[in-house]
């Protein structure tokens, strides 16, 4: 219970470092505010008056080192992530998180360090409080003239793992630091979890997969609507009192179905990822899910990209389980890789012969046939699919252009909103006029409608929109073509395009 006293006093602190500025200002503004506090003989209120006639101001860094000079005075100090060292004069508080603090000169107010320890030299002077949460106080403790909280979690091994992952994780907003040997622990355990789970539950992992596989944006927009349904019953379970015992087993379905359908994501992935270098069969699931878990970890491994990754993940994952659940998907063989298949009419324009033996496909952009051959002897030409590696050459060649026709690089902050525009313009026009871009023109690659003809400026747009959609969850939809089974990118789908590599048709008599 003191643990936790002094924790929140610690936090409070924390937060009041933030916004003490602001409102000592306000104070300050005021004269009839002042004449009142003129009566009041604290430390605190004798320097918020030497602040405002000084100009001082605070120091505030993330993930960074402070050194308060010997000779530099600051209003205060707040350190996320990062050390501090005081050798001058902090006319507040000191505040310190994730990191530790060294003090050889004077702090006139608080001093609060969490997951970090006080180093106090012979000069130090610490005028109020000293809490110390996570570490310990090295130096002369009767150099503190307040209140001494110290709760060391060294000896501690459960807390300490914990402020470890809090310290080299959560402040660096990722689940899985890899410098930490707790975490390859639970990585571990996890991966045996998962894997039995595959063994318990594998008809349902394959459905989740088939579910991501056939439909993967309603995948997302169905985990994102079902989790507000679900937690607006949640809130009306609570309100109506007698539901809210069914509110534990809302939450245990909630967090199977998040669980199931995260092992089907990483079936898919891994799966995916050995069609790359083996297209041949259907991987085993156990094989799959290993490597899409490894794949996944790493990045739950970068700092400030591995929440989002986790939370994308998870929403992903929930969508699957309740698509696979209503939509009774059925697990099947993993077909061929197919090719874009073009029909021919024998007047030579656009559009499918009568009696033409079609596949799913499109209209004919080929020759006239020779007198005599007729629609049925001949085999439909096929154009080759392609996928993400020379979409993302193709969109590299663009940017570069575009980079060097507006001069970006010269002024990029205040060119930003321009070269935005400026982008989706270039697209449209260019897919509306050509169906290609420059850099498609260079890779010899274009984009059709799946009835083979060229781009629309309506179908422009709404592929351009398609691609903010693709850009959204950190560019999923983009990499999507790259082990979709169709090679079809997210903003594909939505338009009704393919990407094909340009070449003459051959054709089989």
């Amino acid at each position: 219970m003191k643990i936790t006293s002094s924790f929140l006093n610690s936090f409070f602190c924390l937060l009041c470092a933030f916004g003490s500025a602001v409102a000592q200002d306000k104070i300050m503004e005021s004269s009839d505010t002042n004449a009142n506090l003129a009566t009041v003989t604290t430390v605190t209120e004798f320097h918020n008056e030497h602040w405002r006639k000084s100009g001082i101001s605070e120091i505030f860094e993330f993930a960074q080192d402070v050194v308060v000079a010997t000779n530099q005075t600051s209003r205060q100090v707040v350190v996320v992530h990062g050390s501090a060292v005081i050798n001058g004069d902090v006319s507040n508080d000191l505040v310190v998180l994730g990191g530790n603090a060294e003090v050889n000169g004077k702090v006139h107010g608080k001093t609060v360090v969490i997951l970090g320890s006080l180093t106090l030299g012979p000069e130090a002077d610490i005028g109020w409080d000293a809490t110390v949460i996570g570490g310990s106080i090295v130096g002369n403790k009767k150099q503190i003239h307040g209140r001494i909280d110290e709760h060391d979690f060294a000896h501690t091994p459960g807390l300490y793992a914990i402020s470890q992952w809090v310290l080299k994780g959560l402040l660096l907003g990722r689940p899985f630091p890899p410098s930490l040997q707790i975490a390859w622990v639970v990585a571990g355990f996890l991966v045996m979890t998962t894997l039995l789970l595959l063994v318990l539950f594998r008809k349902g992992v394959e459905a989740s997969t088939l579910a991501f596989d056939k439909r993967p944006i309603a995948s997302v927009m169905v985990g994102f609507l079902s989790l507000i349904v679900c937690l607006l019953l949640i809130v009306l379970l609570a309100v109506s009192v007698v539901g809210a015992i069914l509110i534990p087993l809302v939450l245990l379905a909630m967090i199977t179905a998040t669980v199931l359908g995260k092992i089907g994501f990483f079936n898919f992935v891994g799966s995916q990822f050995i069609r790359l270098f083996h297209d041949s069969g259907k991987p085993s699931p156990g094989l799959s899910v290993l490597l899409g878990m490894m794949i996944i970890y790493g990045f739950y491994m970068v700092p400030f990209i591995g929440f989002l990754v986790l939370a994308l993940t998870s929403l992903i994952g929930f969508g699957m389980a309740v698509i696979a659940l209503f939509g009774s998907f059925k697990s099947e063989n993993i077909k061929p890789r197919p090719v874009f298949n073009m029909p021919i009419n024998p007047s030579g324009g656009q559009g499918t012969a009568p009696g033409n033996a079609t596949m799913p496909g499109v209209g004919s952009m080929g020759p006239s046939l020779s007198p005599g051959v007729t629609a049925t002897q001949i085999a439909p030409p096929s154009l080759p699919v392609v996928g993400f590696w020379v979409r993302l050459l193709s969109g590299a060649i663009d940017l570069a252009i575009l980079l060097a026709a507006t001069g970006f690089f010269r002024s990029a902050h205040a060119k930003a909103p321009v070269f935005v525009v400026l982008w989706g313009v270039y697209h449209i026009l260019m897919w509306a006029m050509r169906s290609q871009t420059v850099g498609d023109i260079i890779l010899g690659i274009k984009v059709l409608k799946l009835n083979g003809q060229p781009l629309d400026i309506g179908t422009s747009i709404v592929r351009l929109f398609g691609c903010v959609l693709s850009a959204f969850p950190l560019g999923l939809g983009f990499v999507w073509c790259g082990w979709n089974y169709e090679k079809r990118a997210w903003h594909d789908f939505i338009a009704g395009t393919v990407v094909v590599k340009e070449r003459m048709p051959r054709y089989a008599v």
